[in-house]
């Protein structure tokens, strides 16, 4: 069962001998010292977690090492012939010494790896204490035991990836969305646990990115092991994991409910390994990221309410998702992703260039000329004949050149017709951000040429025409 069972034995019997050792080292503490960062979870009236760091629990850590030079600790494990038979075996199982080792450096010598060797052994009675208490169970121990044990000997670590998709609420608990991709609520426990994935670089606030309710998770995914410790922090980057998948995700979101999403975290969910414990919560890693809207971060958590995505929505997004992949060439996919760096960019002139480039590389054919008058008609009529009862031909054509004049003038920094030109006034007299329409304009072409890939085709298009402005063109 055990792959270095000896250890195991020696490791269990120091458990078993220093738990009842500290709860007495606890009473007789004046002033115990406590965790600096312990999640306790509540809910806001929105919906959204909140981690309070009070109360806190008492470290324990601190009664294994001496409060000052000279001075022994109030809990002493060299004082058990197990401890010194587990930190000279520690060093003899390559398996172990390998791994918390620095490159180049002699062991014997090796302050840091003495260290953390020391530190190996203390969190095995540290988490065992923390999730059963002071009375000890072989079978316990067993579970907090091999998970570290998986990792150290594995070649491979496998793991989920989720990701906590930040200010949406939805109606359903579970949603598959493709194989082996789903949404789930967080539970309460994961919560607390995904707390702790941060970073001072990049710096996000606690209640931004702690402000999810559903992660997106993709399962069954495998790792080389990483060969020492200091190559562990590979989880840190982000870069690492399949951030399209999530990209695409969010954009099709917009494109089926017009809200606006994003993440900030990147998460692993081990599947049966463990390198490092923290208390008694729950062992997940990952990567901090700004993947979201700048305007986020303007204490945009405080709203009173945010939207709630419908098992209705859910499922159209689910059909566009897997649909958008049928596209017969890469199109499709290019212009989600600019629709995607639209929604996270701050400056209009990189999102009207955005919008424009996705909307002529789906409607635009190979001849240069007059690019954006062909764009409109082609526009015009696609968005007409699959939504008559919301758009009039005249109105969008004329819509689509203001949209080309905006960008125009930002384009060739024109700030007074720029200026001029952001806002656009429609047929009822309300007006709408000339940006907000383009977005709007392009939302509805892709689910157009998704699920009708014909469309992608500009002489489809272009026949199109031949009967659309022959009909009434309100």
């Amino acid at each position: 069962m055990y792959k270095n069972p000896e250890f195991f034995e020696q490791l269990s019997a120091l458990t078993k001998n220093v738990l009842p050792l500290i709860d007495p080292a606890i009473k007789r503490a004046f002033l115990p010292k406590q965790f600096d960062k312990y999640p306790n979870l509540e809910y806001s009236k929105t919906g959204f977690p909140q981690i309070s760091n009070y109360p806190s629990r008492t470290n324990i850590f601190h009664f294994f090492h001496p409060p000052y030079q000279g001075k022994d600790p109030e809990i002493n494990l060299k004082n058990f012939k197990e401890y010194e038979w587990l930190i000279a075996n520690f060093t003899l199982t390559s398996k172990f010494s390998d791994y918390f080792r620095f490159p180049n450096r002699d062991i014997d010598q090796d302050i840091t790896y003495q260290f953390m060797a020391g530190r190996f052994i203390e969190e095995f009675i540290e988490r065992y204490y923390y999730l059963y208490g002071e009375k000890y169970s072989t079978g316990k121990f067993s579970k907090v035991y091999l998970p570290v044990e998986n990792y150290l000997f594995a070649d491979t670590i496998h793991f989920d990836i989720a990701i906590p998709i930040l200010f949406l609420k939805f109606a359903p608990n579970n949603f598959e969305l493709s194989t082996g991709i789903y949404l789930r609520k967080i539970s309460d426990e994961d919560q607390r646990a995904r707390y702790g994935i941060s970073a001072y670089s990049p710096s996000i606030p606690d209640s931004l990115y702690m402000s999810a309710t559903h992660e997106l998770v993709l399962k069954d995914y495998t790792y080389k092991r990483p060969n020492t410790f200091y190559d562990y922090f590979h989880f840190s980057d982000p870069h690492i994991y399949p951030l399209a998948i999530v990209e695409k995700f969010i954009t099709i979101l917009k494109l089926v409910t017009d809200e606006t999403s994003g993440f900030a975290q990147l998460l692993v969910y081990p599947k049966n390994w463990a390198i490092r414990y923290n208390a008694d919560i729950k062992h997940i890693d990952g990567a901090v990221t700004k993947s979201y809207p700048h305007y986020f971060e303007n204490f945009y958590w405080n709203r009173e309410s945010f939207p709630e995505i419908t098992l209705i929505q859910l499922n159209e997004i689910k059909r566009l998702y897997n649909k958008s992949d049928l596209s017969p060439d890469n199109k499709v996919q290019i212009s989600l992703k600019r629709l995607y760096k639209s929604m996270m960019r701050q400056e209009e002139e990189d999102v009207i260039i955005d919008l424009i480039i996705a909307l002529e590389l789906l409607l635009s054919d190979n001849e240069k000329n007059d690019i954006s008058y062909k764009l409109s008609m082609r526009l015009t009529a696609l968005i007409c004949k699959y939504n008559p009862q919301k758009y009039k031909k005249i109105e969008v054509f004329e819509n689509i050149k203001k949209i080309y004049d905006f960008r125009s003038a930002v384009v060739h920094g024109s700030p007074k017709r720029a200026h001029k030109s952001r806002e656009i006034k429609l047929a009822d007299d309300s007006t709408i951000p000339t940006i907000e329409l383009a977005k709007l304009y392009l939302r509805e072409v892709l689910k157009i040429v998704i699920a009708e890939p014909k469309h992608l085709e500009a002489k489809t298009n272009d026949l199109l025409l031949l009967t659309s402005f022959n009909s009434k063109g309100k």
